[in-house]
């Protein structure tokens, strides 16, 4: 039987794209074949910035499919270009697949893809391909994105992310409350790419179970920084956080099991 072969699907950003690359090389490492798909406008960003001395494992490959987005459009019209991909990548994905599953040991046994890129989950249950979402900002931001039904209940945003209230919100007794103003999509453009985005994190959030948990406010984080840099308790507190990461990432940690557990899910898929 041959190696598990996951192709990975990043969102067409920078802040997205990094982060599924450091996956890649992690997943290379345990054996694992990795197709990486970029659109082409992102691809060639990505294999220009290679030096001409950097030699790619044999595991991995990139490809690239086409956005949706003319030359002459802008292509930082992150509305624009978030409905351009729903519009055209998920047949090309298919066929992209279809392609793939034609080579010899090329066939995909997984996919995993940025959470912004729900579609994709939709492609590989049609094509009978178990899927992972892949999460690249911070917690309390995801944890946003499963609240909108919420928020949606609570008459806060209406059923295209306009907000109808300005109040604070608090999920969890444990977090400090967030202006309805600091909602991430909120905060992206005009009205029209906001509802956009908006309507991109449904997409997304219909391929997670719903779960509450907390999320923080920019201002909060500005408070708990200048409180960190004047309070030595809070450096206590630091210190002690960063020797517990550095133990969860560490062999044996919490972090590294469940990367292993990924790792054993992957490689059951083939």
């Amino acid at each position: 039987m041959g190696k598990p072969h996951a192709l990975l699907v990043p969102y067409a950003a920078q802040g997205h794209v990094i982060p599924m690359m450091e996956l890649m090389q992690r997943l290379v490492k345990h054996g694992v074949k990795v197709t990486f798909l970029n659109t082409d406008f992102t691809h060639k960003l990505v294999t220009e910035a290679f030096s001409k001395d950097e030699k790619m494992n044999e595991l991995a490959s990139f490809v690239s499919l086409p956005d949706g987005v003319e030359e002459e459009e802008d292509r930082k019209d992150v509305g624009k270009l978030a409905d351009a991909i729903f519009q055209v990548m998920p047949a090309k994905l298919e066929e992209l697949i279809i392609k793939l599953n034609g080579n010899e040991d090329g066939k995909v046994t997984c996919i995993v893809a940025d959470t912004c890129m729900g579609w994709a989950f939709r492609v590989g249950e049609k094509m009978k391909i178990k899927s992972a979402a892949f999460w690249t900002a911070t917690a309390t931001t995801l944890a946003t994105l499963w609240s909108i039904e919420k928020f949606l209940e609570d008459g806060i945003v209406d059923d295209k992310g306009i907000l109808m209230k300005k109040q604070m919100v608090q999920l969890s007794p444990t977090t400090p409350a967030i202006n309805s103003e600091n909602f991430m999509w909120v905060r992206i453009g005009d009205l029209k790419t906001q509802e956009i985005a908006f309507d991109l994190m449904i997409k997304a959030n219909e391929f997670f179970e719903k779960d509450e948990s907390g999320i923080i406010s920019r201002e909060e984080i500005k408070n708990k920084i200048q409180q960190l840099l004047e309070d030595n308790e809070f450096k206590v507190r630091a210190t002690d956080l960063k020797e517990k990461v550095a133990v969860a990432v560490s062999r044996g940690g919490q972090s590294d099991k469940n990367f292993s557990n990924f790792i054993d899910w992957i490689h059951d898929t083939k």
